[in-house]
């Protein structure tokens, strides 16, 4: 699967760290469908993947992800405990600790081009978390994603210095008003 999306994307980006420590387990179940090479299908489940390290934090995911000849689909629920983007990232001004769960959906094309054919959708909370130096209480988010356009149905965040909250209000033309409140 990384293959195939390095191939689509061409190069990684520079800021990602490729050095970073960190312990991956995972239990998967893995089963491949073809009659033809084009007709492919590769369906993995699995559960209580994780990946730690002690800069990185941990991540603990589980769901399944499906390869087909078009895309790749992804189904997960993951939760993030003490995660510190700075050192994922390269990246100092980053330094966090995020404590967080999210289900999220998403569907990369292999196929075609990526910015019209990309989907996701993400729910989740975040809990207590530190991110780049803002102490976080709690918060939310209910978004998604299709054909270069974000559905941003809701979105907080909360701390003991602001209060931030933002959701969309439709009119009868059903276009989309933004609104936030700090």
């Amino acid at each position: 699967v990384l293959a195939i999306l390095d191939q689509k994307i061409k190069k990684w980006p520079d800021i990602l760290n490729n050095n970073l420590v960190a312990a991956l387990n995972a239990r998967l179940d893995i089963k491949g469908y073809w009659k033809e090479v084009e007709d492919f299908k590769i369906l993995a489940a699995g559960e209580n993947m994780s990946l730690s390290g002690p800069s990185l934090g941990e991540i603990t995911t589980t769901g399944t992800v499906e390869v087909t000849r078009p895309s790749v689909n992804l189904d997960l629920v993951s939760s993030l405990k003490n995660v510190d983007l700075a050192s994922a990232l390269k990246q100092e001004k980053l330094r966090s600790s995020i404590t967080a769960s999210f289900k999220t959906r998403q569907s990369i094309p292999i196929k075609g081009d990526f910015s019209d054919n990309y989907a996701a959708s993400v729910e989740g909370k975040i809990l207590p978390s530190l991110f780049s130096g803002l102490s976080i209480s709690d918060g939310s988010i209910d978004a998604s994603y299709k054909k270069n356009a974000l559905d941003l149905q809701s979105l907080s965040l909360n701390s003991d210095s602001f209060t931030f909250k933002t959701k969309p209000s439709r009119s009868e033309e059903h276009t989309s008003e933004l609104q936030s409140h700090v």
